[in-house]
């Protein structure tokens, strides 16, 4: 989950936790890469299970070839 001042720059309404994006079409909607400081301080985003590689690298700041 983003914070919602993000979810807002990509032009989504305030979340409702039923609206979703992907990491990959979030970036296209911001027209940048997301940084670690754009996600909130949540266990969702904490969860190995539930992390994609991109998503692992954003949370992280880590280059994602």
């Amino acid at each position: 989950m983003v914070n919602y001042d993000v979810w807002a720059e990509a032009g989504m309404k305030q979340p409702d936790y039923s609206g979703q994006l992907c990491i990959s079409c979030l970036e296209v909607r911001l027209n940048r890469i997301l940084t670690p400081d754009d996600f909130l301080d949540l266990p969702i985003n904490k969860r190995s299970r539930t992390r994609s590689e991109l998503l692992y690298a954003r949370l992280n700041g880590i280059e994602f070839i």
